[in-house]
């Protein structure tokens, strides 16, 4: 067993580097033969995906999503020539409060290591590109898929867990903790969040079909260089036979070749100085599974806030079933229900029935001494019982923390029709 306590200093501080941009952008063949040699399988009961970016003698390292090896169990890394490597539990890093994880194999064998991108460099329109490997369906097998889209958003703050970059590639359930490859056929993100989700920019002008597969989000690479600065791994147990250990002396030149970034200051974190309050929540419909149901949550933000409103959390706490939320159909204005004002400009909202929880973020924060109002609508109401939600608010700023903001109660009976 080697220590390696100081490793993620070492790793990236120790070297800075340039990024000189190519005089033009590589093609989507290019970047994909860069994809392709660097992206693995990470084979398990729930399969996903991942990109080789450091090796040190014969250990490499495989950043891929956290979600991907969340639980232990037995993995192997598929690497591009078909070679199954078994994955050391015990290896696997994961990066706080970000949907990110480190992890290792011991290999002879030379592989392609992928190049790390500036991602605080993209913008809305740039192209990216997706590689991974999707689950087989009941027309596709399991093969290697390499995507095309373009950047569609980049929200100010983390939607959760370090997700804070949206973009209209097509991507399919097993492509978590792919990599997102920029024109110069660098990392620049880690994708993850799609399957299973509904991801919706109201107000984008795109391809129809794009819209309707919606919008897929990725965590920033800049996000785990800047974590790795300061992150203390455990020790790492490396199967027989043992290679040459890693030493806390390794430079980053060997191992990941990432661009140098500036630290972020640290600050403190940004809170309400008296959170806003959810002062009303109501149904236009409480039939158990009925049809064009809204619902509404209103929320007054005082003038003793001191911060304005930027993201709103509906967390189902209480309850049997979730209810698929119209993402499309997510509105918000100023006033109340039955003192409507001004509709107000939403920049995105995630449905994630995983974590049961309805995400809203403001296009423009939402300022002190305003009552606003919610609504949001079902594909149809849940089944029969008591619904309780759990509102938090987010105030505007990258070191924002979520308050909460009150539990919003909906009961729902059997509709009189079918009695």
């Amino acid at each position: 067993m080697h220590c390696f306590n100081a490793l993620w200093t070492t790793l990236i501080v120790g070297t800075a580097m340039v990024l000189v941009q190519p005089a033009h952008a590589l093609t989507g063949a290019e970047v994909n033969k860069i994809a392709k040699a660097s992206t693995i399988l990470v084979k398990g009961q729930n399969p996903g995906s991942g990109v080789l970016v450091g090796r040190k003698d014969d250990t490499y390292f495989v950043l891929t999503a956290e979600h991907v090896v969340a639980t232990p169990d037995e993995y192997h890394i598929v690497t591009p020539d078909g070679a199954e490597h078994a994955l050391n539990y015990q290896s696997v890093q994961k990066l706080p409060n970000v949907d990110l994880a480190l992890v290792s194999f011991t290999s002879k064998q030379a592989y392609q290591l992928a190049k790390i991108g500036n991602s605080d460099q993209l913008t809305e329109g740039d192209k990216v590109f997706i590689a991974g490997w999707p689950a087989s369906g009941v027309t596709l097998p399991h093969i290697y898929q390499f995507t095309s889209g373009e950047i569609s958003g980049l929200p100010p703050q983390s939607i959760g867990k370090g997700y804070k970059m949206v973009y209209t590639n097509v991507t399919r359930s097993g492509m978590s903790g792919g990599p997102v490859f920029n024109d110069a056929g660098k990392v620049v993100g880690i994708h993850g969040l799609a399957e299973g989700r509904e991801v919706v920019l109201p107000g984008y002008q795109g391809d129809p079909e794009v819209m309707k597969a919606g919008f897929n989000l990725g965590i920033p690479i800049n996000t785990f260089v800047r974590l790795a600065k300061n992150l203390q791994a455990k020790p790492q147990v490396t199967p027989q036979p043992v290679p040459q250990p890693i030493q806390e002396s390794t430079a980053v030149a060997q191992v990941i070749d990432a661009p140098a970034l500036p630290s972020l200051p640290p600050g403190s974190k940004i809170t309400f100085d008296r959170p806003p309050q959810l002062v009303d929540t109501s149904t236009t419909n409480r039939d158990a599974q009925s049809l064009n149901a809204t619902y509404f949550f209103t929320i007054d933000i005082p003038h003793t806030a001191a911060q304005p409103l930027e993201k709103v959390e509906f967390i189902l706490k209480q309850g049997v079933q979730y209810p698929r939320f119209k993402a499309t159909s997510v509105k918000a204005f100023e006033g109340t229900k039955r003192d409507k004002g001004n509709d107000l400009p939403i920049n995105i909202v995630v449905s994630d029935p995983s974590i049961r929880t309805l995400t809203v973020t403001f296009g423009e924060p939402i300022p002190p001494g305003r009552t606003i109002t919610m609504a949001v609508r079902p594909v149809r109401n849940p089944s029969v019982g008591t619904y309780m939600f759990e509102v938090r608010g987010t105030p505007a700023g990258s070191t924002a923390e979520s308050q909460y903001l009150g539990i919003g109660r909906l009961d729902f009976s059997r509709s009189s029709l079918g009695k």
